[in-house]
């Protein structure tokens, strides 16, 4: 009110006044205007802008009228409203805006043919602009609403749906959704997808008009439709809304409504009775009903197609390791989830071989017992346990074991018992669990199918550790127990993959037993077999589950630690050599001391790749050797 009585005083006594008393209203009717909207709020509404013209117009005036240095702020002006309303209230403003020019000048007694010129010049360069600028907004914004509509697609739909179906079914409805816009004579037809708390819309299909952005439907129209669950109409549009009034029908699907058709009218159209409204929301639900069915119907044909892959495929992975990571994986792609983990399960003890995705948490080598973790409980129970939106209880309880660390939390868990037999927990041997981080649900169907799997994939795992069994008596050297050579080369090649995708640290350890040379001269070779024995028992007992200690050869034994940086390398080096120090080995009545020389390198820290560490910290245990022996010596860091 402030805003108008200064703007209507100072141009009605503009002719009178001096230009810094109009000048002076210009400057109240801007400082009330920002008061007003402080008060209020600022949005993004076309009123914003167009208030704006109240004090501009004054400034044009003290400053000179049409032949007012400021003039072009007009055409500025003009192309700024444009940014908040649609061309044709633009065009319309700015018709009003020269006819207040036009007036203002007549009232003052300044009008000529050369202001007149240079006015209808400057406003017309704005709606020039204005034009321009709602093109390229309005391509802005299909594009927009085009990549939303394809990532939109692709998160609903499952990995390997078909992108040609998906978009035929998009184009499909676009033309339904067109073709009942033109029957009512709307503006502008958009269809709304609501999130399932009923807190936001966001445009799915829009016709005849820009893509309005995401709305929250506290305090908005849309909200009201929704909560009523009926069709109305409304006399004071939204700031999304481009017409006088508008028509909003709620949309049930399947049972639900999650989605909203809302059609713009001009103000000189009438709009469509309740009938005609009904009948087209019966519509257009039928249409999005029919193609959900047909969206479902292609997920589970591609399910259908994973399954059999997957029963093909997993037969060929004989070690446990890896068949854990390939039922791991495809569990996770089939179920939906965001991350996935295997464990074996004996005498109530379970134990991670495989885990994927990006969230964290549990780990290959991590142990838990029995009622301490959601795995622990369905491999106790030999039940699946399934937890959606975990809270109370269930989000203080560990997926695996205490302790783990997560990156993002898992929201929906179903944790699945891979039961070889008779369905008895007695013969539970391992367990699945399947999470998502960024869903509160995992989807029934999916887990339907692999629950159905697990036992198949239960007598693939039991075949896997009984061939991993005999394997790994083959990796082993017969005299210490340890891992042989040649399985320490298989387990390092595997380390430089996972290098080259993951970037992990990896550490390792060069032992080497000081004068065992002497022993075999001296005592015999039985001696030194019995030091070698005893050597390896520390090592097996000293090292974690993740570690992997081998004999490299003679009395050299090398042991690789994975997710070990340089500086705890070292402490576990440190460890091992008192550990042998302290062993006393009784032979004939006599008691050997060992003692060990050890090199240490890490990579990234020293080396660049996994394949360097063996050389890297063979030099560093030479240089134990040289330095007096019984010691840890550690590789230089790359920045050093």
């Amino acid at each position: 009110m402030a805003t108008g009585a200064a703007y209507v005083g100072g141009l009605i006594f503009a002719r009178w006044m001096p230009p810094y008393a109009v000048l002076g209203a210009a400057v109240v009717a801007a400082v009330a205007l920002v008061l007003t909207r402080w008060r209020d709020g600022f949005g993004a509404r076309a009123r914003d802008a167009g208030a704006l013209w109240l004090p501009l117009h004054l400034l044009l005036v003290a400053t000179g009228g049409l032949g007012s240095p400021l003039l072009p702020v007009v055409a500025a002006w003009l192309v700024l409203f444009s940014l908040r309303s649609t061309l044709r209230r633009t065009i319309e403003l700015g018709a009003a805006a020269f006819a207040l020019l036009v007036l203002a000048e007549l009232w003052t007694g300044g009008l000529g043919l050369r202001s007149a010129i240079e006015a209808v010049l400057v406003v017309g360069s704005g709606l020039a602009g204005a034009w321009i600028v709602t093109r390229l907004r309005m391509e802005h914004a299909s594009s927009v609403v085009a990549l939303d509509r394809i990532l939109g697609e692709a998160a609903s739909g499952r990995e390997g749906s078909e992108p040609v179906e998906a978009a035929r079914r998009l184009r499909e409805l676009e033309s339904v959704v067109d073709r009942v816009r033109l029957r009512h004579g709307a503006l502008r037809a958009v269809l709304w997808d609501v999130d399932a708390e009923g807190t936001r819309a966001w445009s799915r299909v829009v016709c005849g008009g820009h893509a309005p952005a995401s709305v929250t439907l506290h305090g908005d129209p849309l909200r009201w439709a929704w909560s009523e669950g009926m069709a109305m109409h409304v006399d004071s549009p939204a700031s999304w809304a481009v017409g006088a009034h508008i028509a909003v029908l709620p949309l049930d699907a399947d049972g639900g409504r999650r989605c909203l058709l809302t059609l713009d009218f001009d103000a000189g159209a009438a709009a469509p009775d309740a009938d005609a409204l009904q009948e087209t929301a019966a519509y257009l639900q039928a249409l999005l009903n029919m193609q959900r069915r047909e969206a479902a119907a292609v997920a589970s044909r591609i399910r259908f197609l994973e399954v059999l892959e997957l029963i093909r495929r997993l037969p060929r992975e004989i070690e446990p390791a890896a068949f854990a990571a390939e039922l791991a994986e495809s569990a996770r792609r089939l179920g939906g989830g965001t991350g996935a983990a295997v464990a074996v399960w004996e005498q109530d003890v379970g134990r991670i071989i495989a885990a994927v995705g990006d969230d964290g948490g549990p780990a290959p080598g991590v142990e838990f017992g029995p009622l301490e973790s959601e795995m622990s409980l369905a491999a106790r129970g030999g039940a699946h346990i399934v937890r959606e939106s975990r809270s109370g209880l269930w989000a203080d309880l560990p997926v695996a074991a205490p302790g783990e660390r997560w990156l993002a939390t898992p929201r929906a868990l179903a944790a699945l018992p891979l039961v070889d037999g008779n369905g008895d927990a007695a013969n539970v041997i391992g367990v699945l669990a399947i999470w998502s981080s960024d869903r509160s649900a995992l989807d029934p169907e999916s887990l339907a199918v692999v629950e159905a799997l697990c036992p198949f994939a239960a007598l693939q795992l039991r075949h896997a550790r009984s061939f991993g069994s005999l394997r790994d008596a083959g990796d082993r050297d017969p005299l210490t127990s340890l891992y042989s050579r040649r399985a320490f080369e298989d387990r390092l090649n595997a380390e430089c993959v996972h290098f080259r995708r993951y970037r992990r640290t990896v550490s390792l350890l060069f032992i080497d037993i000081d004068h065992l040379s002497e022993i075999n001269d001296t005592l015999g070779h039985d001696a030194g077999d019995a030091v070698l024995r005893a050597v390896g028992h520390v090592l097996k007992a000293s090292v974690r589950e993740a570690d992997f200690a081998a004999r490299f050869g003679g009395e050299e034994f090398i042991i690789l630690c994975p997710e070990t940086p340089l500086e705890e390398a070292c402490r576990v080096a440190e460890r091992l050599r008192l550990a042998i120090e302290r062993m006393t080995i009784p032979w004939k009545g006599r008691t050997l001391q060992v003692r060990a020389s050890i090199g240490v390198s890490s990579c990234p820290e020293c080396v660049p790749e996994p394949i360097a560490l063996v050389r890297s910290a063979d030099q560093m245990l030479y240089a134990s050797k040289t330095g007096g022996r019984n010691r840890v010596t550690a590789a230089p860091t790359s920045v050093d």
